[in-house]
């Protein structure tokens, strides 16, 4: 018999933050600049982005919003 181990979500995000150098995804941050916001993938919201100072906004109830959205 085998035991799963499960990585925690704070675990995932340190891997995730250990896996790339901050500086290695200026190139990639300028590309989702010119591509919109939909072409980010979920890692670099909730981890990327935060070695550079960029975090989503949210409305308190779990709801992320972004700036300039048409609605």
């Amino acid at each position: 018999m085998t035991t799963q181990v499960t990585e925690t979500k704070v675990q995932r995000v340190e891997r995730l933050k250990r896996e790339k150098n901050p500086w290695e995804g200026l190139e990639e941050i300028r590309r989702f600049a010119r591509s919109g916001f939909d072409s980010i993938p979920p890692e670099w919201l909730g981890t990327y982005f935060r070695c550079w100072g960029v975090y989503t906004q949210g409305d308190g109830a779990g709801v992320m919003t972004r700036y300039g959205a048409q609605g």
